[in-house]
């Protein structure tokens, strides 16, 4: 075998998401990344093999392996949204479709002529559900939590184009090689590129996991299933209103009295249970009354608080923002810029200082 370009991506890719591969296999929770990963490895070890004639005799099984990443990627974002998920037997049945791929070429058979329609519809399928998933999580921590999400949602939608930009690479590769098998021999080392950048990314956020990618829990996403999350257009009569006031009235006064919202992890639960009314009711109220969802809510306290203190203080954006509950600087200043119109520090430019308090 000689050690060409191809070939030394190949072992790069086969040592690393096979070390990293089998290790996760045996962590809790790290099971989808984990069969992404070995997955990945065994497919470079055929692709070695069958390109460098070392397992002519062999049944082609590199083909069957396209069906083992959807599932694996779906159950990646699984793992890293929703913190107390949870693996079962029943998940194997994500991985029927490989199963029977594999038989099948074993038994003779000729899969190449079937993967044009088996691989789209599950590319297609799981990359509905992964979005699905993402959005859920949206939801439920614009609901739940004060959290911003901003990074999980470029990083989700970062990881699904790499991916998909794959799978459209490799159509074009394998529709290049089908007319002109020598015209293409740039293709397998930039998709082999390709799909390092894709390892690494994935595996650098998997593994450092900072605070916004804790995830949600499982309880999370059953009370928004139950119908947790509420639309402020739905009607309610004039007795529940003025009962819905009422506990906004008690909020508003508690976060004036206790400034819970400059807590940066503070959730819904946690204002509720200060209130002594359940979660649901809260969020109700919030929905209903003041129009908005808790996120944005304590999102808008966040902003007025800072705004004081850029007013009324020399202190450097920096510090106000973490004061003030944000965890970073760049989520402070987009969500300022977006309520106030402008950034801070223009903000605190064109406001009047008011020195009596310095």
């Amino acid at each position: 075998m000689q050690l060409t370009l191809q070939n030394a991506l190949y072992l790069i890719l086969l040592a690393q998401a096979g070390f990293f591969g089998l290790f996760m296999l045996f962590q809790k929770q790290l099971f989808g990344i984990g069969v992404f990963f070995t997955a990945l490895s065994v497919h470079m070890a055929l692709n070695l093999g069958y390109e460098n004639q070392l397992l002519n005799n062999w049944p082609n099984l590199t083909f069957t392996w396209g069906l083992l990443y959807p599932p694996s990627l779906y159950f990646y974002f699984r793992e890293l949204l929703f913190r107390d998920f949870k693996w079962s037997h029943a998940c194997l049945w994500h991985y029927l479709a490989w199963f029977l791929a594999v038989a099948f070429v074993l038994g003779g058979g000729d899969l190449y002529r079937w993967l044009p329609v088996i691989m789209p519809l599950s590319v297609l399928g799981y990359l509905t559900a992964v979005i699905y998933q993402v959005y859920r999580f949206k939801q439920i921590v614009a609901e739940q939590y004060s959290s911003d999400i901003k990074p999980v949602i470029r990083w989700s939608i970062f990881i699904l184009l790499n991916y998909t930009l794959i799978i459209a690479f490799d159509l074009v590769r394998s529709l290049i090689h089908y007319f002109s098998p020598q015209s293409e021999p740039w293709m397998g080392p930039l998709q082999s590129v390709l799909l390092l950048i894709l390892v690494n990314l994935m595996l650098i956020k998997r593994i450092t996991r900072p605070a916004v990618f804790n995830g949600i829990s499982e309880k999370d996403r059953l009370l928004a299933s139950a119908g947790f999350k509420n639309d402020s257009s739905q009607s309610i009569d004039n007795a529940k209103r003025e009962e819905l006031s009422a506990l906004i009235v008690q909020l508003e006064q508690l976060m004036r009295q206790q400034e819970l919202f400059k807590e940066p992890g503070v959730t819904l639960k946690d204002v509720a249970d200060a209130l002594g009314v359940h979660s649901k009711k809260l969020s109700i109220a919030i929905n209903q009354v003041k129009g908005e969802r808790f996120t944005d809510y304590i999102a808008a306290l966040r902003v007025d608080a800072a705004k004081q203190r850029l007013q009324q203080t020399l202190d450097p954006v920096t510090t106000i923002f973490y004061e003030v509950g944000f965890n970073s600087k760049a989520s402070f200043n987009n969500t300022f810029k977006k309520i106030v119109g402008e950034t801070p520090s223009q903000y605190r430019a064109s406001a009047k200082l008011d020195t009596s308090n310095l």
